[in-house]
């Protein structure tokens, strides 16, 4: 069984904004330091209020040489909520991000390795720590701390144009996470009733698309978006990439039999409708919590050999950024959660 998160982009959550971090499933034997900063307000040189957030991760097992993951994002909301999102991926060197736990001190200092889009020369002070174990192995230690320096990005967009001070200040929380092999396992599941979707991954003018829905009802009260996506390639520097999203509100998903159908919400940055039909219907269950008692979640999906059409496509209208429009026909699924 397939199943689709809320958002595209895999991210997890510290204290309440998303982080690059490594899945603690089956990682038993990782370690990694990571950064997130605080989603800072800032206005842009074209005057665009945004969300600005610097994520890093680098991989601390003994032997591993990897680079360093480094994102810049800027988003018109919570970074990879509603709203868009922009996040620049750069692949800097090991060097560019370091902590040390005797002192409380870290850095991300790109110097070269970010241009054409500018750098990054910020000092991370430490304020305050906890450690916790993980469910199955490991531990996380979350390091708080405070997080200045210089901030000198060019988005290359247009539209937002770029963020550039020689004294930047995040607000705080700002966290370091250091993770000694931690495993959580799967955890505890809380009980939901919701509906996910997803359509053909395609390649438009910009690089490679992908769409996909997700709506989800909470003490009787619906919500239900949409989301579209794009990776592209950047040229300089080497291996570097932007991921563009964009996510709206949209009317709950129809289900008649084995169809699903999707439509839009008129006046909203997203247009078309679709429908995911066909395929092989696949009937699975887990336990999961709902107020502290355990009880047991049902899926039934529709992800082998559903057929998806759109005779138009779904526009997605980037106000910072191309358009994207989904695939008219394609491979799609999707998939029904409730409990007992």
């Amino acid at each position: 069984m397939r199943r689709i998160a809320r958002i595209v982009v895999v991210v997890t959550t510290v204290a309440g904004f998303a982080a690059v971090a490594p899945s603690p499933v089956g990682a038993a034997a990782g370690k990694s330091l990571s950064l997130a900063s605080h989603a800072q307000s800032v206005k842009t040189s074209t005057g665009k209020s945004l969300k600005l957030q610097i994520t890093a991760l680098k991989m601390t097992t003994q032997g591993d040489t990897s680079a360093v993951l480094l994102s810049v994002t800027l988003s018109t909301g919570t970074p990879y909520g509603r709203g868009e999102t922009h996040s620049w991926r750069f692949s800097p060197s090991r060097g560019s991000f370091t902590y040390s736990a005797s002192t409380g001190k870290g850095s991300v200092s790109t110097g070269k390795e970010m241009q054409p889009f500018g750098l990054l020369s910020l000092t991370f002070t430490k304020t305050g720590q906890s450690t916790s174990k993980c469910a199955i192995a490991g531990s996380v230690t979350n390091i708080k701390g405070k997080l200045h320096g210089k901030v000198d990005v060019d988005t290359s967009l247009s539209a937002w144009g770029s963020v550039s001070s020689t004294r930047f200040t995040f607000a705080t929380p700002n966290i370091i996470s250091i993770s000694n092999g931690c495993n959580g396992g799967e955890g505890k599941v809380p009980c939901s009733v919701a509906t996910t979707w997803s359509g053909p991954s395609s390649a438009d003018q910009s690089g490679s698309a992908y769409e996909s829905g997700y709506a989800v009802t909470v003490s009787g009260t619906t919500t239900s978006t949409i989301t579209g996506s794009r990776t592209t390639s950047l040229s300089k520097p080497r291996g570097a990439s932007r991921a563009d999203l964009l996510t709206a509100v949209a009317p709950s998903p129809s289900i008649n039999s084995s169809m699903l159908t999707v439509r839009t919400k008129s006046g909203s940055p997203v247009s078309g409708s679709a429908t995911i039909s066909g395929g092989q219907a696949s009937n699975t269950s887990q336990a999961c919590v709902l107020n502290g008692h355990q009880r047991t979640e049902h899926f039934t999906s529709y992800y082998g050999g559903a057929s998806w059409s759109s005779p138009r496509g779904i526009t997605f209208n980037f106000k910072a950024g191309p358009d994207l429009v989904t695939a008219t026909s394609g491979t799609g699924g999707w998939s029904r959660n409730t409990y007992s």
